[in-house]
């Protein structure tokens, strides 16, 4: 209801703020030197499942081996660092559950 395009129920169970169009769940990938970071803001009371694919337009998003039920046990950044994956473009989306 505050414009973000997410509906209050995602919010809710995202742990997003239902008044702040700001306050949005969000994934960034991040080149740290040696490899890319996917990060993304963590919520307590919830678990996080890494999607990934490789082609955007015909795009079958997979569970990122290794990267299922991850819990935050503390609100703020949670991260990643991606793995070798086949070469090319990867897209990336966050499945997050309310325990």
């Amino acid at each position: 209801s505050d414009g973000d395009g997410a509906g209050d129920y995602a919010e809710s169970i995202a742990g997003t703020l239902l008044n702040d169009r700001d306050s949005i769940l969000a994934a960034m990938v991040e080149s740290t030197g040696t490899a890319p970071e996917l990060t993304w803001p963590g919520m307590t009371g919830r678990t996080y499942t890494v999607f990934y694919a490789t082609n955007m337009f015909q795009a079958t998003l997979q569970p990122m081996p290794g990267y299922s039920n991850l819990p935050c046990s503390t609100p703020g950044p949670m991260s990643l660092t991606i793995p070798d994956l086949p070469v090319g473009c990867h897209y990336f989306g966050i499945q997050v559950r309310k325990e």
